[in-house]
């Protein structure tokens, strides 16, 4: 609680990472865990294994899948690694080959039900890089780079116009929620011309 509008922002902000609707603009912190969340926590990592294990099967089937439909694109599985947290699981959709743009892509798999999300922009586009806002709160850093002025056009292609982003939550569910997600792609490639 505050008696004001500013002191409640800067101390949402401090608490949240330096964030305010998803643009950083000052170095924060992440506080936002209390003492009964870290009990609870602690309670569930004894679910961790099985969770794990759920995702990298759930992932692994998603792959296979997903891999058929045409205009669907993978990302490359390093074979080193034999486990992934999946945080997210992503995979792109070819806006040319699949014949509607990654937008409206996003737009029929929700109206599927399927919790899906665009990602996150690319970093150097966020405040406290792009207006050299973080220098001011960390003058240690030797060297000043100019973010303004830079721009990676793989990166922006991949977030606007590629990257379809399913969260870890949903790699926890049974294969009918699997094949919920296959059904979703597969329909809205069917449709595609009525989404156009």
């Amino acid at each position: 609680t505050a008696n004001s509008g500013k002191l409640a922002d800067a101390c949402y902000d401090l608490r949240d990472r330096g964030r305010r609707k998803r643009d950083a603009y000052t170095i924060g912190w992440n506080y936002r865990i209390s003492e009964i969340l870290s009990a609870v926590l602690i309670e569930q990592l004894a679910k961790y294994p099985g969770q794990l294990e759920a995702r990298n099967r759930n992932a692994s089937y998603l792959n296979k899948e997903l891999g058929k439909v045409k205009g669907i694109r993978l990302l490359y599985d390093d074979p080193r690694i034999t486990k992934q947290g999946y945080s997210i699981f992503f995979f792109k959709v070819d806006e040319q080959e699949f014949g509607i743009d990654k937008k409206r892509f996003l737009e029929a798999l929700g109206a599927e039900g399927i919790p899906v999300w665009a990602g996150h922009p690319p970093a150097y586009g966020n405040s406290l890089l792009r207006k050299n806002l973080l220098y001011k709160h960390l003058p240690c850093l030797r060297h000043k780079i100019d973010y303004s002025g830079v721009y990676c056009p793989e990166t922006e292609k991949a977030y606007f116009r590629e990257a379809i982003c399913l969260s870890h939550a949903c790699l926890l569910g049974n294969k009918d929620d699997m094949n919920d997600i296959v059904k979703a792609v597969v329909k809205i490639r069917e449709n595609k011309g009525e989404l156009k």
